[in-house]
């Protein structure tokens, strides 16, 4: 379709010939234009090489105007320039003519629909095609190429036809287009191939080879590739057609993104269900109540019901609900509801057990606005209520008792005050602190301890009434709060509590007996404030306590001045050593015998720069109480052990020291290496250090007490009992502690020459004390007729006043000279 246009003249009736007319070959001019000038249909000539050789003027005035050596292709089309090489042309050759719908196309980009009549003239000069169409609106084409062209092109999913050998787009309408992003042409130059991603070129290959010549084929899904390079998934069908007289398949190209993506999404939804940890009902509203339509596994592991017998049940009995109670009537009212509601319900396992579930009702309308559906979350609440109550147990209660605690104790003490006030009755706040129980948990371990504390817990408890409150406030510390108690016969009571706690208790296989001090404050007496009478029931235990323990103490305004005193002196001995207001001073014992001087006694002084000159019976016992011992103790021995290397270097005599232990010093585990860096330290020889330890302190666990000064004794050092016979020591046990020195109580000193009990004690310890090999020193002589009473009993050595008050070191150093 290459050769250069014939002119052609064209004559219509009664106007001029135009200049456009003349494009036909002279040697066909005359007879297409006496033909077809004045036709008002399309009519032209083409060349054998697709060159437009002559067309009349009605062509002229709608198509044109036509430059020279026009290609004929330009008349028509892209769509039909496929059919016209490859069916119409061969087949008007072949045949001497082809018939068929076609579309024109001006220069202006008009569309002008015809049916085209084309006939071979081989006899003519040169040969050609005469072509002949007239417009659509004159014939009646509905099975028309072109009318199928029209739907094919208007169709909104992608279609095309391919060639079955080539696998070429043979056509492909507007919404493959618009989807694929390919023009038209680069669609007709290219095969179904290369629209596949490469993974799919194989699979593809395997479906032609499958797909039917005739008939319709589903090859089902597939990924196309688009011209940016993005791709979509598709759903093929296909159906056997002929076009050009070549085999080919019309293909349906549905794009199914998304509708994958919204079975994706639901198939993600419908796995969220199952998958949920939260039981999800879809109920369906009947007549005679809501049934179970849809179930996920979390409803039946919820309640133990089996999948297959859930469905068709009604909620509220799969719920465990009993009938009109306030649990069952507000389900029933979610469902009558049309708005979203959340409820706590209390409802039953199959296996009868109870469980706290949140259910949230959401209503689902019908197509009438009626309720047709509900859609029920359950959420299991059982652990997260039983861990808030207890939550709120463990913040009311003490852990290790279950024991009402300072926080419960405040808010009952509130309330019972409030009754008190109303109806006149008084009120008993009683604290109950165990007497040594530290010296019981340190000896025992802290295990034993515990246990001790849970059965004093359970034998108060047993002690009180229904409307009694036993608490522990931290420690060894419990507290009783006894309202009505004008109504009660509380002395009685108190009596019951300490005989209860004194009851022995056997702890680590051994058997413990232990005591308390008891204190007590009174409302309205001694207080209005629930702080307030505790602080006053505190203030009369410690009171029970400085009283000699085991007993019970009433508070009285008196004791405040005690309590102030006792706090300053705590407050201020724990700065005692580092502002060095503490020091030692030595009292020499005396050899009944030779009238020397053997040693001395460290003793602790504490000089404060406002309170003066502090008794040691006035901090002593808070020392130990608070612990502060444990620092102090290891001050004096390293003071001790260094004053008397002192003197020995200034060529006094070598005398022994003895410095006392404290029963917290006596169960440090340091102990032993204290006293051995203290003399390496000092460099004072171990013979010329004596360790006191009291006879009670020994008592409370005899074999770790041998352990511990079978240590010490191999260190080289003395050791002496001090205090002996305020301990009530077993003579069994006596004979095993390997002591050098017995040392009488200051007490039996004073009295024994008044009480001939008190003075066979002194002669009896005198005698068991040589009996075992031990020495004997008595304490606190300060009389002439106590030293000879002594001596005439075989007494070894003595110290007290009457031979010389303690001494500071220059003194004592004094002394020594002089002697």
């Amino acid at each position: 379709m290459e050769l250069p246009p014939q002119p052609a003249s064209t004559r219509a009736p009664k106007r001029e010939r135009t200049q456009q007319g003349r494009l036909a070959s002279k040697s066909q001019g005359s007879a297409f234009d006496q033909m077809f000038g004045d036709s008002p249909y399309f009519a032209f000539v083409i060349s054998e090489a697709g060159r437009l050789l002559a067309c009349n003027a009605h062509m002229h005035s709608l198509l044109g105007p036509f430059a020279d050596d026009v290609p004929a292709a330009q008349l028509y089309a892209g769509w039909v320039l496929p059919m016209l090489q490859s069916e119409a042309l061969p087949t008007a050759r072949m045949r001497g003519h082809w018939r068929g719908e076609v579309e024109l196309v001006g220069h202006d980009g008009s569309s002008h629909p015809v049916t085209q009549t084309i006939e071979w003239r081989a006899n003519a000069q040169p040969p050609s095609y005469l072509c002949l169409a007239y417009p659509l609106d004159d014939y009646d084409v509905y099975e028309s190429r072109l009318r199928f062209k029209y739907l094919f092109e208007a169709h909104p999913q992608p279609m095309w036809v391919y060639d079955l050998e080539t696998l070429r787009f043979m056509v492909v309408n507007a919404a493959a287009v618009a989807q694929y992003g390919y023009t038209e042409a680069e669609f007709l130059h290219m095969t179904i191939r290369d629209i596949r991603p490469p993974q799919e070129v194989e699979r593809l290959e395997q479906n032609l080879a499958a797909t039917p010549r005739k008939g319709a084929d589903q090859s089902g899904a597939w990924t196309h590739v688009r011209r940016d390079g993005s791709r979509l998934k598709v759903d093929i069908s296909s159906h056997a057609v002929t076009l050009a007289g070549r085999p080919c398949r019309l293909v349906f190209a549905h794009d199914i993104t998304e509708r994958l993506r919204l079975q994706a999404e639901l198939q993600l939804r419908g796995r969220a269900l199952e998958a949920s940890v939260n039981a999800v009902v879809i109920t369906q509203h009947t007549a005679d109540g809501d049934r179970v339509e849809y179930a996920n596994p979390a409803f039946s592991q919820l309640l133990g019901h089996a999948p297959e017998n859930v469905l068709g049940q009604q909620l509220e009995t799969l719920l465990g609900l009993q009938a009109n109670d306030d649990h069952q009537q507000a389900v029933h009212a979610a469902m009558l509801s049309h708005q979203e509601v959340t409820l706590l319900l209390h409802i039953r396992h199959r296996d009868g057990a109870q469980l706290w579930t949140q259910m949230h009702v959401a209503p689902v309308p019908a197509t009438d606005d009626a309720i047709g559906r509900h859609v029920c979350v359950l959420t299991d609440m059982t652990a997260i209520l039983d861990y808030q109550a207890q939550l709120e147990h463990q913040a009311n209660h003490d852990a290790l008792t279950g024991l009402p605690n300072r926080v419960l104790l405040s808010d009952r003490m509130a309330q019972a005050i409030t009754f008190s006030q109303r109806f006149g009755h008084s009120l008993w706040l009683v604290a109950i602190d165990l007497d040594n129980f530290k010296l019981t948990n340190d000896h025992l371990g802290h295990q034993a301890g515990d246990e001790l504390l849970r059965a004093v817990a359970d034998r108060l408890c047993a002690c009180v009434n229904e409307g009694d409150t036993v608490a522990r406030l931290g420690g060894d510390e419990f507290l009783l709060l006894l309202p009505v108690a004008n109504q009660r016969p509380m002395a009685s009571l108190l009596q019951l509590v300490q005989q209860a706690v004194a009851a022995p208790l056997t702890l680590a296989q051994q058997t413990v007996a232990v005591t308390c001090s008891i204190g007590v404050s009174v409302f309205p007496a001694d207080g209005a404030e629930p702080e307030q009478l505790l602080k006053h029931a505190d203030i009369a235990m410690y009171r029970a306590k400085e009283a000699g323990r085991n007993q019970v103490q009433f508070y009285e305004a008196a004791m405040h001045a005690r309590v102030a005193e006792r706090a300053l002196i705590e407050a201020e001995l724990r700065h005692a050593l580092a502002r060095e207001e503490l020091s030692l001073v030595y009292q020499p014992k005396l050899d009944l015998r030779s009238g020397a001087v053997t040693g001395m006694e460290a003793l602790l002084r504490w000089q404060h720069p406002t309170l003066g000159s502090v008794s040691p019976a006035r901090f002593i016992g808070v020392a130990e109480e608070t612990g502060m011992i444990v620092a102090i103790g290891r001050w004096v021995l390293r003071m001790a052990c260094t004053q008397a290397m002192a003197w020995q270097q200034a060529g006094l005599p070598a005398l022994r020291v003895a410095v006392n232990l404290s029963a917290r010093q006596f169960r440090d585990q340091a102990l032993l290496e204290e006293v051995r860096a203290a003399l390496d330290d000092s460099g004072l020889a171990p013979q010329y250090l004596e360790l006191e330890l009291t006879e009670s302190l020994m008592m409370h666990n005899v074999d770790e007490a041998v352990a511990a000064i079978e240590n010490l004794k191999q260190l080289g050092i003395a050791l002496s009992i001090d205090d002996f016979g305020t301990g009530y020591s077993s003579l069994a046990y006596l004979k095993q502690f390997p002591v050098d020195y017995l040392k009488i109580d200051q007490s039996f000193t004073r009295d024994m020459l008044d009480e001939p009990r008190v003075a066979a004690i002194v002669r009896s310890v005198i005698a068991l004390g040589h009996s075992l090999g031990f020495k004997v020193i008595a304490e606190g002589v300060e009389t002439a007729p106590q030293l000879d009473y002594l001596r005439s009993n075989d007494c070894d050595e003595i110290q007290g006043y009457y031979f010389s008050r303690p001494l500071m070191p220059d003194a004592f150093a004094a002394l020594l000279r002089s002697s």
